[in-house]
């Protein structure tokens, strides 16, 4: 993995030694700032990473947020033009026993 400007390689014992640094970082904070005990901080950081990680989004729930994004944005689109909306898209099949210009006066 290469970082932002892509000259460094990272491999993956870096990346877990720039992870286990964040979380102590985080630890460090959390514990300077009041909000842990230094003697629960640990078990307080396990919790932390749970929560974290339960509101992540998986494959399956991000595959289910694109579609319905893209539903939405398809409705947007609909909605920026209203007439569409509106419009009926007919199919007429002359085989039914009438032609499209008999059907278009009994319309009228």
């Amino acid at each position: 993995m290469k970082d932002i400007n892509e000259e460094h390689f990272y491999t993956s014992r870096d990346l877990i030694a720039i992870y286990e640094e964040r979380l102590e970082m985080i630890r460090r904070k959390k514990v300077a700032s009041g909000e842990w005990q230094e003697a629960n901080s640990m078990e307080q950081l396990q919790k932390y990473i749970v929560e974290m990680e339960n509101n992540m989004m998986g494959p399956n729930k991000e595959r289910i947020f694109k579609r319905d994004m893209e539903a939405l944005f398809k409705g947007i689109q609909a909605m920026d033009n209203p007439e569409r909306l509106l419009e009926r898209e007919y199919h007429f099949d002359e085989s039914l026993g009438k032609s499209l210009s008999e059907h278009i006066e009994e319309l009228k």
